[in-house]
């Protein structure tokens, strides 16, 4: 089973090379778009990636309910421990 704090670490490491801020700037339940600055681009950027971290697919109707970081390390850990 992968815990959520190493699928948290991959997802923040991710979101700061997009973002070019630091991981440890990245808390939990920061909006992606709103706080975070998330755009389009980068939403699908992410995605890709997660899904080639991950071995995953994301649907368009799961990705719409990334709101905050935490909603995207609860979705992931939950796929990634129901593959196992």
């Amino acid at each position: 089973m992968v815990q959520n704090s190493e699928i948290e670490t991959k997802i923040k490491s991710a979101l700061s090379g997009f973002l070019k801020i630091e991981p440890s700037k990245i808390k939990g339940n920061a909006l992606l778009r709103d706080e975070l600055g998330l755009d389009s681009m980068d939403t699908i950027e992410l995605v890709f990636e997660l899904e080639d971290n991950f071995n995953i697919q994301i649907s368009d109707d799961d990705l719409l309910e990334f709101k905050t970081m935490d909603d995207v390390v609860e979705y992931i850990a939950k796929r990634v421990n129901e593959n196992k």
